[in-house]
């Protein structure tokens, strides 16, 4: 389809499906697509009535215009909406629109999250906001404990060890990222729970995460893709972070609790995270595994692999066992990993 078609097409189709879109993509267009030869191939797969490729060239101008996504993108997204029907196209579309025209502040739930239950939404916030106020309180106490004495600096130590001052400094200064962040910087969330039907807001590669495994991931500073908002922090959460029922023994004792996803690091996501059960406070707590990966994006803590003497040696420091290990013999690592700055951080839950 010639790009002018594919335009004009995609403006009467997403103000037919939501009334305000042909306006402002009109707008979007004349500004970013002008650059494009006019006769740019821009097909919508199969034949389709007129009435339907109206609607789906709306909502995949829609994902470009509001979702700030590359004309490339488009291609899979394209393929998974085909078979979309008239109101699914349409709360695609309104997610989005409502989203870009929403101050961004405190918790964003992206436009992924128009496919989750209004319970999965309200956890999600609670979650963040519990986060927010532990997290605070965690970042006062390592700086109240410089003085090196009492209750916080024996704290301080059996998780991060016994360093020395560049070693604190380095931890105060995550921890005032991450209480920075969650009380003053937006924090996209990403929805990837059973319910979702696409690719939505994800970004980098426009693929459908593993949801039965996901638990949370977060993008790093360093390999954070270009299309992200580098203003705002971004958390993805998986299947079973909706589906937690409380902890069971044994669970946050090392890495026979945690679970692969997302391809590893190789596609810019963290290692391997939570198993799927966590509990609403303390110990491998719902905000404590979301301080875990936002530590991987705001502060770039790593899983960091154990050394020997550790039982563990070659495996990713996970659970309070193999944290106090590497606290005890190996601080320099304990600095900058971030199940340590989780464990940290719960005890004031």
């Amino acid at each position: 389809m010639p790009l002018s078609a594919f335009v004009e097409n995609g403006i009467r189709g997403a103000e037919e499906l939501v009334p305000g879109t042909g306006t402002a993509i009109r707008t979007w267009a004349n500004a970013n697509l002008v650059h494009l030869p006019p006769d740019a191939d821009l097909a919508i797969g199969p034949p389709h009535s007129p009435a339907r490729v109206k609607q789906v060239c709306g909502v995949l101008l829609g994902y470009m215009a509001f979702g700030k996504r590359p004309k490339a993108v488009v291609v899979p997204f394209r393929d998974i909406i085909k078979t979309w029907q008239e109101a699914e196209l349409k709360a695609e579309l309104k997610a989005y629109y409502e989203f870009s025209t929403t101050p961004k502040r405190g918790v964003m739930l992206m436009p992924s999250f128009h496919h989750a239950t209004t319970g999965n939404k309200e956890n999600a916030k609670s979650t963040l906001t519990a986060a927010s106020m532990a997290m605070m309180k965690a970042y006062l106490a390592a700086y109240n404990g410089k003085q090196g004495a009492g209750a916080e600096r024996t704290r301080m130590k059996s998780w991060f060890g016994d360093f020395n001052d560049a070693n604190y400094a380095t931890v105060v200064a995550n921890l005032k990222k991450l209480s920075d962040v969650l009380g003053t910087k937006p924090i996209c969330v990403y929805y990837r729970g059973s319910n979702l039907k696409g690719p939505s807001d994800e970004a980098g590669e426009n693929t459908v995460a593993p949801k039965e495994t996901a638990f949370a991931a977060a993008w790093t500073a360093t390999n954070m893709p270009a299309e992200l908002d580098r203003t705002c922090a971004h958390v993805v959460l998986g299947e079973k972070f909706f589906n937690y029922k409380g902890t069971q023994a044994g669970v946050g004792g090392g890495i026979a609790d945690r679970v692969a996803m997302f391809g590893g690091a190789k596609d810019g996501l963290t290692r391997p995270s939570r198993e799927a059960y966590a509990s609403s406070t303390g110990a491998d707590s719902l905000a404590g595994v979301l301080v875990h990966e936002l530590s991987h994006n705001i502060c770039d803590t790593d899983d960091v692999e154990l050394k020997a003497p550790s039982p563990n040696a070659g495996e990713p420091c996970y659970g309070k066992t193999d944290c106090k290990w590497l606290a005890e013999h190996v601080p320099d690592d304990a600095i900058n990993n971030a199940d340590n700055y989780e464990y940290y951080f719960e005890e004031f839950q």
